[in-house]
């Protein structure tokens, strides 16, 4: 588990495991001041009006979209530059855990 500090006052956790069965668990939940929604194993409602949120879809595994970048010259779904972003997340919270102490991103060495 790690705590998440952002400039702009918020707050997030960031929780994982290696133990769920299946490998197959996953959640994402946004709460604010107006209510709470997310995507997982469980359904989450908006209090309110339910912010319009645009997201592009995204292929429906790695392999495909892959296959999609080799075969047909497709842009990734993530490129190295956003998937570095969240090795350094992880890599933050280790150093946070190894240190005892907050860490800030970007990360300026191991």
């Amino acid at each position: 588990a790690a705590l998440v500090l952002f400039e702009s006052g918020a707050v997030g956790t960031v929780l994982t495991t290696t133990t769920c069965p299946g490998g197959k668990t996953t959640m994402i939940q946004i709460h604010g001041t107006k209510g709470v929604i997310g995507k997982g194993p469980e359904v989450w409602e908006f209090v309110g009006e339910p912010p319009q949120i645009e997201v592009e879809p995204h292929p429906r595994n790695i392999v495909e979209d892959a296959i999609g970048v080799i075969r047909e010259g497709n842009q990734p779904a993530v490129d190295g530059r956003e998937g570095r972003k969240s090795v350094e997340i992880i890599l933050a919270i280790y150093k946070s855990w190894r240190e005892r102490r907050w860490v800030e991103l970007p990360l300026s060495g191991p």
